[in-house]
């Protein structure tokens, strides 16, 4: 028995490889709900020093990450995955336009009709009851259904959005059914732009600010997004704020709030002797430990003053008044990312001074497995024992 192990072995990596291989490799980005707004700067009641930068935090718990699916996994048959349809500006050479619909059927269950209607004029194909090919996976049938459309012919015309519904039928009477559209063009196809997904703020009704994404990102959360812009500088007094985020998939989220500029306290932040000179600054220390320090220019007395630094809403240490207008102190954190708020009480007001961004290196990397690789992986590590068993023997 144990001369064959290497060889049973080596049968079972093989056997892995091809699964791994062949494996159908379809990212299906699942998403039913909208971002969520994590936390904004200005944030809703927060009183600041001044304003001149915005930012907010975007989760999407579906579009964030890739869901590597088998394209079996689904609670009816027979279903159509998104985007394996006609959509979009469809080009026509010689003015005939290529249709297609490729649903998945249950495992055995033959789809017996399709039928494809343009609206207007309302145009019935009833020809799509033959597949032009059909792939036979371990767990579901996938069809693909091909209409070669003469525009003209059917008196159809270029350049005008049309709708198109299919309906698609089960040897068991089932049905599923989806709307389109399409545009065609007699020439080349203007390319359609990727989704992107998107996080705009507007401060007192004004214009929308589009915001990007921050260079430094939260290690280990890929779905965890940072926006930033700059801005003009906010007046002093009261303001309001709206932020929308949308995702890939088109869902949004509105978050409206109010906050205040107080100007009676002045001073400068200092971070590992870095002067912080806007209200959303990036930050990078090769070391966990990080020095603060605030230098007031203008306030009330000192003994009146205290200044923290805070996270999510925690305070993380009270610095140490050292000298006359000087308050200073340091703070251990992990590696990663960290937002930090630098804040200062003069009795009257709790102002935050900035929200920093702070970067410390060492927070690993997220590697996303799908079953895919597990089958690869394995299959190697079957065909790398088989090798070693044989060597020693």
């Amino acid at each position: 028995m144990e001369n064959k192990l290497p060889l049973i072995l080596a049968i079972i990596g093989i056997i892995l490889l091809g699964i791994g291989a062949a494996y159908p490799y379809v990212i299906i980005y699942v998403d039913q709900t909208p971002p969520e707004i994590t936390s904004t700067v200005p944030a809703s009641g927060v009183t600041y020093q001044s304003l001149d930068a915005v930012r907010a935090r975007v989760t999407d718990w579906e579009s964030g990450m890739l869901l590597m699916l088998p394209l079996a996994v689904t609670a009816t048959y027979p279903y159509v995955p998104e985007n394996y349809y006609t959509q979009g500006y469809i080009e026509c050479p010689d003015g005939v336009a290529p249709i297609f619909v490729l649903p998945i059927s249950e495992k055995g269950v033959v789809i017996t009709r399709v039928q494809m209607v343009i609206k207007p004029p309302y145009l019935l194909f009833a020809d799509l009851s033959t597949p032009l090919y059909v792939i036979y996976y371990p767990a579901y049938d996938w069809y693909n259904f091909r209409k070669e459309l003469s525009v003209l012919e059917h008196g159809l015309e270029f350049n005008v959005n049309y709708t198109i519904g299919f309906a698609i039928y089960d040897e068991l009477g089932r049905q599923c059914s989806l709307d389109t559209w399409v545009i065609f063009v007699s020439g080349e196809a203007p390319p359609e732009p990727p989704p992107q997904a998107v996080c705009t703020m507007q401060i007192d009704g004004g214009a929308w600010v589009a915001m990007e994404e921050l260079p430094q990102q939260p290690v280990g959360y890929p779905d965890v997004v940072d926006y930033g812009a700059t801005i003009t500088p906010v007046a002093e007094g009261s303001h309001t704020y709206t932020v929308e985020a949308m995702n890939k998939a088109g869902l949004t989220t509105t978050e409206s709030g109010s906050f205040t500029i107080y100007t009676q306290l002045q001073g400068t932040w200092y971070i590992n002797d870095q002067e912080i000179i806007s209200s959303a600054q990036e930050i990078y220390s090769p070391s966990t430990t990080i020095s603060f320090q605030f230098v007031k220019t203008l306030g009330v007395a000192d003994e009146y003053i205290t200044c923290t630094i805070a996270e999510g809403g925690t305070t993380l240490t009270t610095l140490t008044y050292t000298a006359a207008n000087t308050w200073q102190g340091n703070y251990t954190f992990t590696a990663g990312r960290h937002d930090i708020d630098l804040k200062a009480y003069d009795g009257s007001a709790m102002i935050i001074f900035s929200v920093v961004g702070l970067a410390i290196p060492g927070g690993g990397i997220t590697i996303t497995l799908t079953l895919r690789h597990g089958f690869i992986i394995l299959g190697a590590v079957c065909l790398v024992a088989a090798v070693i068993i044989k060597i020693k023997s």
